[in-house]
């Protein structure tokens, strides 16, 4: 959040261990933290008169991304609220827009010919897009056309 200074950075599945930790694991009782944790720290941005930055902690990240996301009230703190809960969230449906762009996915020709049963026509509208997507990633690649 550039406006506030603010930084976020969360990592997912912090507590994995390495390779050699997961063969002694192979041996062991211990139970591993869920492989879809996330933890992290959210942090303000300052400036050190040297002129390099800095980020001060304000509060923590916890949760896990298949179930839920709680922030700490203070940079220390143990005490979490939750914020999001995939148990209660409801469902968002994508609104439509009164004028969408001319690249909307809704005006695909092949998505288009598939809605009106035409399935011949759609695969070769199909064909026609993907061809001109790989053209594009060669173009991106630095390679030449074909």
């Amino acid at each position: 959040d550039d406006a506030n200074r603010l930084y976020c950075e969360v990592k997912f599945d912090p507590d994995k261990p390495s390779l050699l930790g997961r063969l002694g694991s192979l041996f062991s009782r211990a139970k591993r933290p869920p492989s879809d944790l996330i933890r992290g720290d959210i942090c303000v941005v300052g400036t050190q008169r040297s002129g390099k930055e800095e980020y001060t902690p304000v509060c923590r990240v916890q949760g896990t991304w298949l179930g839920y996301v709680e922030f700490s009230t203070r940079a220390n703190s143990d005490d979490f609220t939750r914020y999001w809960e995939l148990r209660t969230a409801h469902p968002q449906q994508p609104q439509p827009v009164e004028h969408p762009l001319p690249s909307d996915a809704r005006y695909r020709e092949d998505l288009q010919f598939l809605k009106d049963g035409n399935l011949a026509e759609s695969q070769r509208w199909k064909v026609i897009l993907e061809e001109k997507q790989r053209a594009e990633k060669r173009l991106r690649d630095g390679k030449p056309p074909k």
